[in-house]
């Protein structure tokens, strides 16, 4: 995708998207007299409490295994990178993973994330169509406890290059290690930063097609470059589980995260796709790199 092909809106007047009431709402864009809005309704419920939370109010959980008893644990391949270090490294890769600390998040697309998106960009009809198009596969969002992991921090390579490569090969590969694929939803922990951000890495626009990335708090290096997760394809989060563990039983094709254009963006209305909860089908035509990962055990 070069970038985001949007109704042409030439000469239609700037239009910034109003600020809505904190509702669930139904997916039923509508245009009307005061423009492109949505019709909503009002839910109630526990659950709900939990989705209407702001993202500022994420639970953390902390890992109370230190570092060198999680090595221990793990066995020979693992030892402490080094004593001023907070990472092991697994001495089969020679790679470095950083114990990222899990917590309670709101996974998929939020309001208040389009919400920020929605300040970088002129909020016309076509974007709003773009927003519900790209949207569909990340909703609804549901509360997800991501447990305490190991992760690479940073991409896997060989000779000096990143892998990018298929979805199955991936797996492979992680496999052929003694390790996984991070999943979907420990990926949307890291693009959000722990839940810190809406946009990928806090992304904010310097110029059309030109962004700043905040650095990332666990210790993750290119968590914007795009990359399988361990997951199967479920084209919604309809069922979707309430835990980390990578969600399986859908379609093989699997599916990658922060899929975004960013060399190729043309356009400000092109930051939607930096939301940090888009997803990518996978198909066969699809390459990505792989970030690998490690229970840590019980």
């Amino acid at each position: 995708m070069a970038r985001c092909e949007y109704p042409d809106t030439t000469g239609s007047p700037r239009r910034r998207r109003q600020p809505i009431a904190p509702n669930v709402r139904e997916r039923n864009e509508c245009p009307g007299p005061g423009g492109w809005h949505r019709r909503t309704r009002r839910l109630s419920g526990p659950k709900v409490g939990l989705l209407l939370a702001s993202s500022s109010t994420v639970r953390k959980t902390r890992c109370v295994i230190p570092l060198l008893e999680i090595a221990s644990r793990l066995g020979d391949a693992w030892c402490h990178d080094s004593p001023s270090s907070s990472c092991l490294l697994h001495r089969p890769t020679g790679l470095s993973f950083v114990l990222v600390e899990g917590g309670h998040f709101i996974m998929g697309l939020r309001e208040d994330d389009i919400e920020e998106a929605s300040e970088y960009c002129d909020w016309t009809r076509g974007v709003a169509e773009y927003v519900e198009e790209i949207g569909a596969s990340a909703r609804p969002p549901h509360v997800v406890l991501v447990r305490p992991f190991l992760c690479a921090t940073v991409l896997l390579e060989e000779e000096g290059y990143t892998v990018d490569t298929t979805r199955e090969a991936a797996i492979r590969m992680a496999c052929d290690r003694g390790l996984r694929l991070v999943s979907e939803a420990e990926l949307e922990w890291l693009l959000r930063d722990g839940g810190r951000f809406s946009l990928t890495m806090g992304a904010k626009p310097r110029a059309v097609g030109q962004f700043t990335f905040e650095s990332s708090s666990l210790g993750i290096q290119d968590p914007a470059s795009p990359q399988w997760a361990a997951d199967d394809w479920h084209p919604s989060y309809e069922g979707a589980p309430a835990a980390s563990a990578p969600w399986m039983d859908g379609d093989p094709a699997g599916v990658c995260r922060s899929n975004a254009p960013i060399g190729a963006m043309q356009a400000e209305e092109d930051v939607v796709t930096l939301l940090a909860a888009v997803r990518t089908a996978g198909s066969e035509a699809l390459s990505c790199a792989i970030r690998l990962a490690c229970d840590v055990p019980g």
